[in-house]
């Protein structure tokens, strides 16, 4: 069987604890009323009061802005109760007495009281509300005296506007204070700003931080456009020098010869020269002619025109290679010059382009420089006016603190209390309820003690408390002048038999739905009803089931056995089935007027026989002819017995009294039942039978009884005072 949860600890009973006990705390409280009352009458005196008024403004008018809503009507009341409480803060209670006098101070305050008393008995005394449908809070003071009650509340109200005003100026102050310190912050960054913005301008030579205004820039357009002229120049130049070195060297590998043969022909010596030489010749010839040639004259003439010839051939050649060599040399030299020229305009062209090159990077340089320092002087010039409209609005908000510094509170006094010239009233009223709180507080604490101490079972949810599931009807107590045993067939519409059949319909539903045949019947504690509740049980579930045998297992007296008149018929029983006397045929007897089986008691045997395996065996042996076996014994808390019965139970039904059973001894028998693996546990709570009184019901009733008592001769002192009274 799982564990339910359970409560080791009886709780308390509200509720039980009021209908109990409320007549007799009510007839002590008048008793002790009657006792104390005359001396609250002697102990009346007069009081005074005084009262002062705040007033709070739900809007309060603004002086220059509005950056703060001042209304607070949307939640004025919330506002109203956080100032209430603001009021008797300890710190305003004090600086409240710090201010009072010291004739207020003796006057108000006991004199043995030191600074924490004296604050808690202000806070204490005074009286701090808001007046409905109005924007005031009334405050209120009441003592005894006449002298310090006006000026210790008008010290409260003081020192709480005091407090107001502060934090006020500490607000101002703080916020103030702030924002100064901001405002200098930034007049220094705009300082160092403006010594920057200064610096980039001297170092780009302009005023204006926009590109449009960048000349190096456009030095920069006009050096670039420039530079690609000159590189398409010196592109013109390189081609046509490399042109000229190409003509050249096809010019040179030209042959000459047209042309020196053409010099040699418009030579006019050579020419002049061959004429002569071809006249001098002819005459020659003609002078020898019919000469032999063995002439000497003719071997001369012949030799001289041979010489004229060879002359005139030499010359020729002279004059080719003079011709060549000018005419190579002049080809050169035109050719070298037209190269030169070339190179020349090449080389210049180049070197300009160099210049232009250089030129362009330093412009461009210089021009990326203007740009980072224009970026940088936007930068600075933008930030430097952000800084500047934050300094102003700085200026204008100090401004405007300061002037709202100057304006009126919310909360001010609305009229101060007055020195009280007349008693209010008295005292007797608060003497009086403080006699009806003792009154009560005394027998209701004696009798919540009495409350707390008694153990004892007054409820089905005590039973649930400790056993951990809720208890089956209770069966009440049986109508006056009818048997218990008897309920069933006297009075079966009583609720006490309907709680029987109740019980026995739980039982034969167990039994109908999980084959339980054997129900231990055991009390939490003698006397409390479990055999009685046993056998009406079983002759409900007779109607249903034929077969019932009971066993009593009372093995020291057989309670079962007293009550159907068995125990005096000298019957064998459970003690000579026991004690090896009888066998198990004759201790068995059925009772006719019931129509149940039953083994009885017998004679008493001591617990170490009633505990033997015979017991066991009996059970387990009956289980097989039987459909249904209930077995009486003893509380398990007192008999070994029920500790062994568990092992053969199936159903264990625990029987409490109201009013009677103990609640921690129902919670060790759960337990016990509960450590044995009892298959089911069946609480039943049982009104019925008769009510034994404990030491608190005696102390209670005892109690009663005197205070009734006294009450009563009370009344005859006074009705005997009232007749000699009217007698004289």
């Amino acid at each position: 069987m799982h564990m339910p949860e359970r409560k080791a600890i009886k709780p308390i009973d509200i509720f039980g604890f009021i209908r109990r006990f409320a007549f007799s705390i009510v007839v002590c409280a008048l008793f002790i009323f009657t006792m104390v009352a005359p001396l609250a009458l002697l102990a009346e005196r007069p009081t005074y009061t005084v009262a002062g008024k705040l007033i709070i403004y739900p809007v309060i008018p603004s002086l220059i802005t509005k950056s703060e809503d001042p209304s607070i009507i949307n939640f004025f009341h919330d506002y109203v109760r956080t100032q209430v409480e603001r009021m008797r803060d300890d710190s305003i209670v004090e600086t409240a007495i710090e201010k009072m006098t010291r004739k207020e101070k003796e006057a108000f305050f006991p004199p043995f009281l030191d600074e924490v008393g004296r604050i808690n008995m202000l806070r204490g005394r005074v009286q701090i509300k808001p007046v409905s449908r109005t924007h005031i809070i009334q405050l209120t003071l009441t003592g005894g005296r006449q002298l310090g009650l006006a000026g210790a509340l008008n010290s409260l109200m003081a020192a709480y506007l005091d407090k107001l005003m502060k934090e006020d100026e500490n607000k101002y102050f703080s916020r103030l204070k702030f924002l100064r310190e901001k405002r200098d912050g930034i007049e220094r960054e705009v300082i160092d700003l403006e010594k920057a913005v200064k610096e980039v301008a001297e170092k780009i030579n302009s005023s204006a931080f926009v590109e449009d205004y960048n000349m190096v820039q456009k030095q920069v357009e006009q050096l670039q456009k420039i530079y690609l002229q000159q590189m398409a120049v010196r592109i013109e130049k390189e081609s046509s020098y490399n042109q000229a070195l190409k003509k050249g060297k096809a010019l040179a590998s030209l042959s000459l010869a047209p042309m020196i043969d053409e010099v040699v022909l418009k030579d006019q010596s050579l020419d002049f020269t061959a004429s002569w030489t071809y006249q001098q010749l002819q005459s020659l010839r003609a002078s020898i002619d019919g000469i032999t040639r063995e002439n000497k004259d003719r071997q001369y003439v012949e030799q001289r025109m041979a010489a004229m010839k060879k002359y005139e051939a030499k010359l020729g050649e002279e004059v080719r290679s003079k011709a060549e060599w000018i005419l190579t040399g002049k080809r050169d030299y035109e050719i070298e010059r037209e190269i030169l020229s070339s190179r020349a305009q090449f080389q210049a062209a180049s070197d300009t382009e160099g210049q232009l090159r250089i030129q362009l990077e330093a412009t461009r340089t210089r021009a990326n420089e203007v740009s980072l320092g224009i970026l940088k002087g936007s930068a600075l010039e933008k930030d430097l006016y952000n800084k500047r409209d934050f300094l102003f609005r700085l200026d204008t908000r100090i401004l405007e603190l300061e002037s709202e510094s100057s304006a009126s509170q919310r909360v001010s006094i609305e009229s101060r209390a007055r020195f009280p010239e007349s008693p209010s009233g008295s005292n007797l009223k608060k003497l009086l309820m403080g006699c009806v709180a003792l009154s009560l507080a005394l027998p209701g604490g004696v009798f919540l003690l009495i409350e707390l101490l008694d153990n004892r079972i007054h409820r089905p949810q005590d039973i649930e408390f400790a056993v951990g599931s809720k208890p089956l009807w209770p069966i009440s107590m049986a109508p006056e002048g009818i048997n218990f045993l008897n309920i069933l067939e006297e009075a079966p519409d009583h609720r006490c038999a309907k709680a029987i059949r109740s019980l026995a319909i739980n039982l034969l539903v167990e039994h109908k739905q999980h084959q339980s045949k054997v129900f231990l019947f055991s009390g939490v504690s003698r006397n409390v009803g479990s055999c009685s509740i046993m056998l009406n049980t079983a002759r409900v579930m007779q109607k249903q089931i034929s077969r019932i045998l009971l066993i009593d297992g009372d093995y020291s007296g057989g309670n079962l056995s007293r009550m159907l008149e068995l125990a005096d018929g000298g019957r064998p029983g459970m003690g000579e089935f026991l004690a090896g006397e009888e066998p198990l045929e004759n201790c068995l007897f059925h009772e006719g007027e019931r129509g149940l089986d039953i083994i009885p008691s017998g004679r008493p045997v001591s617990a170490l026989e009633a505990t033997s395996r015979n017991f066991i065996d009996l059970v387990s042996e009956m289980r097989g002819r039987y459909d249904v076996i209930f077995v009486y014994t003893y509380p398990i808390l007192t008999s070994d017995l029920t500790e062994l019965l568990c092992g053969v139970a199936d159903v264990a039904v625990i029987v409490s009294k109201g009013d009677t059973t103990l609640y921690k001894d129902l919670y060790m028998t759960a337990s016990f039942f509960f450590r044995l693996k009892i298959k089911a546990l069946a609480p039943v709570l049982n009104w019925g039978g008769t009510k034994e009184k404990d030491m608190v019901n005696n102390l209670i009733e005892g109690v009663q009884k005197r205070m009734a008592r006294r009450v009563v001769r009370k009344k005859r002192e006074k009705g005997g005072e009232r007749k000699k009274e009217m007698n004289s």
